[in-house]
C-alpha cells in the first residue's frame, strides 16, 4: 500500500482518525479487507500527523501491521498483542 496517497485534513485533523474508527468498526460486521485497507490509510494519516500528541500517532503506528494483515497484506501473527499496550 502506498503511502503517497493519504487522505489529507488540513483543517479538522481529528477527522483522521473519526474516519479510522468507523471504518474499524464497521470491519467487525463484515470482515472486509477493503475496510481494513481504507482504516490502514487513515490509520497511517494519524501517525504521520505532527498536530497529534506522540502516544496517539504511536498508538496509531502500531496498529498499521495489524490492519495490514487483516487487509491481506501481511500474514496474521497469531498471538501476538503488539498492536495492544
Amino acid at each position: 500500500m502506498s503511502t503517497d496517497n493519504l487522505p489529507a485534513y488540513p483543517d479538522q485533523p481529528e477527522l483522521a482518525l473519526v474516519a479510522a474508527l468507523n471504518l474499524i468498526t464497521r470491519y467487525s460486521t463484515c470482515h472486509s479487507p477493503a475496510l481494513a485497507n481504507a482504516a490502514v490509510a487513515q490509520l497511517r494519516t494519524v501517525a504521520g500527523d505532527k498536530r497529534f500528541s506522540s502516544p496517539l500517532r504511536e498508538c496509531a503506528q502500531s496498529l498499521i501491521e495489524f490492519w495490514l494483515s487483516k487487509a491481506g497484506y501481511l500474514p496474521v501473527v497469531q498471538g501476538s498483542s503488539r498492536a495492544l499496550h
